[in-house]
Formats: C-alpha cells, structure tokens, sequence
C-alpha cells in the first residue's frame, strides 16, 4: 500500500516460518526524497544447523544438537531515493537490534561425555548494529 507520504510493507517467508513489516516516511517528494523506515520481523524455523556451520565453519557440529532457531529484529533506517515517483532507488542506513535464540543440548554432552543424558540449553543473544540496504522502489 503507498499513499504520497507513506508506504507500508508486509511479508511471510514460508520456508524460514518468518514474518516481516515496515513503514516508510516520505518526508516530500522531489528527484532527491528523504525518507523514514522502520522495520521488524520474526522467523522461527526448526533446524539452524546449516546457519551455524557456515559462520563458524566446524565440521563437528552435529545437526541434530542444533534446534528450534528463532530470531527478531527492529530497524531503523535515514534514507533518500533517487529518482521519479514511480521508480526510484533507495539508499538507507540505520540501526538494527536483533535477539536470537536457539536450543543447544550439544553443550550438554560437551559438559559430561560419560554422562548417556544430554540436557538442553537455552541459548540467548542480543545484538545492536549497524544497517544498510539498497532497493529499487516501483509503485504500482
């Protein structure tokens, strides 16, 4: 949906079980147009194994220890767009704050091998950053 001054936006991404909204600001319009964003999301999804082995790179990461992966986000973002009112490219940067949690019981038998019962850990992290993006915008 987009009016003059504002552009909203929804998403469902099916394989990674996530959700996603955002509004943008459209401070005026001219070949040069400042722009506001926001933005959040949730995606949940089974296993995160693949996710995990590609940003640490071990291979003794057994997939089946790594479960239950689920991540949000908020982002804020300046930005302008060059271009007409119908086709423009967007360049915004901004922050983002992210949680991410996940279920790890691979630390349970890390802790204990002797131990046959494995206890499941409840991982939680929380990240600030910084965001960029660039889009080409087209308003139907």
């Amino acid at each position: 949906m987009a009016t003059r001054w504002l552009r909203l936006r929804a998403a469902s991404i099916g394989p990674s079980h996530g959700t996603e909204a955002g509004a943008t600001l459209i401070l005026f319009q001219t070949w040069i147009t400042p722009t506001l964003t926001a933005e959040a999301g949730h995606y949940s999804g089974g296993d995160a194994f693949s996710r995990i082995r590609a940003m640490t790179k071990s291979p003794y990461l057994d997939s089946s220890l790594q479960r239950s992966f689920n991540s949000d986000y908020q982002t804020g973002y300046l930005g302008i767009e060059l271009g007409a009112r119908d086709v423009a490219i967007s360049i915004n940067v901004g922050l983002t704050r992210a949680l991410n949690s996940h279920q790890n019981i691979q630390s349970g038998l890390e802790v204990a091998p002797s131990k046959p019962v494995a206890s499941v850990e409840d991982i939680r992290t929380a990240q600030i950053g910084p965001a960029a993006k660039i889009a080409l915008v087209i308003n139907l």
